[in-house]
């Protein structure tokens, strides 16, 4: 009995320390034709468009996109959102971390909610 309230309680403090996530991989569209030169353009796009300060949720400066061109007739549409109140700002590490995730983690990209920020990397047919 003494082991079930301690696994009990060190379940619910365990629970209670894990960041709410959700996550949906597409399941239509184009494959990562390459995964790595696509975390690169996470890079890039983190680097000159999406980390930052961002306003709160729902509001024109709470969402940042960024398309980029992959070279071979394709592009990827990436999109960051806020979604808790206030201004948060996003750190380059943090912006790529997410973006890196639907990219590695879903073979047609995906989407995510991370405790503050909503993250999309979507390969697409066509260019920017």
């Amino acid at each position: 009995m003494q082991f079930t309230t301690r696994t009990s309680i060190l379940t619910v403090l365990t629970a209670s320390l894990i960041p709410y996530v959700s996550a949906d991989c597409h399941e239509s569209g184009i494959d990562w034709h390459n995964k790595e030169a696509a975390k690169s353009m996470a890079s890039q796009a983190c680097t000159l468009l999406l980390s930052g300060t961002y306003g709160p949720e729902d509001t024109y400066n709470g969402q940042k996109v960024a398309c980029l061109n992959t070279g071979d007739g394709n592009k990827i549409d990436f999109v960051i959102k806020h979604i808790t109140e206030g201004n948060r700002d996003l750190p380059w590490a943090e912006c790529y971390d997410g973006l890196q995730k639907e990219i590695g983690g879903c073979a047609k990209g995906g989407q995510s909610d991370y405790a503050n920020w909503y993250y999309k990397a979507d390969p697409n047919e066509g260019a920017c």
